[in-house]
């Protein structure tokens, strides 16, 4: 039986501001919530990574506007990550104050002269298909934007990564390289930014389920450093 037809907002990293929305065929399922055996799975995480290095190796090079758009973005974020702080103070144990500390000060610095590219800019479990035939697939392009290829990998990095590293190295292994330590130290910094503004907002709304989750990436994030 053929998939249901799928529903894209799609943009070119040539015409950034042409869009368009494409309802086609997808084969396969959604990756996040779906079995898997490990074997399987670690494929899965190959074949995006793959599929993620072919979209950068094929966007062009920011414009000038762009480069100070993600310059202005990284600045923004660890602004955000001292507003955070002061606010989740009392939340947050010593080591996670600390952490979110290093986001407000280090974040634009770190991310300055790091690879930038056209990113597809939601590449999580829930924007790839799969499917045992036809391959995989990436659905929803609605975020697409410039911006520092790390970026990519936060959602990866908190919820996934920091407990499966074997889907960590599966996935580099089709991305075709390794972060240096320059984008590893800023990658962590930025999923610790996620984490800290999920507590604040669940914090503010009480919301019970965004606690637990910034609870969850900030702790994470701080064993990874330890």
């Amino acid at each position: 039986m053929p998939s249901p037809p799928t529903r894209r907002r799609a943009s070119s990293p040539r015409t950034p501001n042409l869009q368009a929305i494409i309802t086609s065929p997808q084969p396969g399922d959604v990756v996040r919530g779906l079995p898997l055996e490990a074997e399987e799975e670690r494929r899965v995480y190959e074949l995006g990574g793959h599929l993620l290095r072919r979209w950068h190796d094929h966007s062009e090079q920011p414009s000038a506007q762009a480069l100070e758009d993600i310059r202005a973005t990284m600045a923004d974020q660890a602004e955000e990550a001292a507003v955070c702080l002061e606010r989740t103070a009392g939340h947050l144990d010593h080591e996670q104050r600390a952490l979110v500390q290093c986001v407000a000060q280090e974040l634009p610095q770190l991310a300055e002269g790091l690879p930038a590219v056209y990113r597809q800019g939601d590449y999580s479990t829930r924007n790839w298909m799969w499917h045992r035939e036809h391959g995989r697939g990436v659905i929803d392009f609605v975020m697409s934007s410039p911006g520092i290829a790390v970026e990519e990998f936060v959602w990866l990095c908190g919820a996934v990564w920091a407990v499966r590293p074997d889907l960590k190295v599966a996935y580099f292994s089709g991305y075709g390289r390794a972060l240096s330590d320059t984008e590893e130290r800023l990658l962590r910094l930025l999923t610790t930014r996620l984490g800290v503004s999920y507590l604040h907002t669940g914090l503010t709304k009480q919301r019970s389920d965004l606690i637990e989750r910034g609870h969850l990436i900030l702790t994470r994030m701080t064993h990874e450093y330890r």
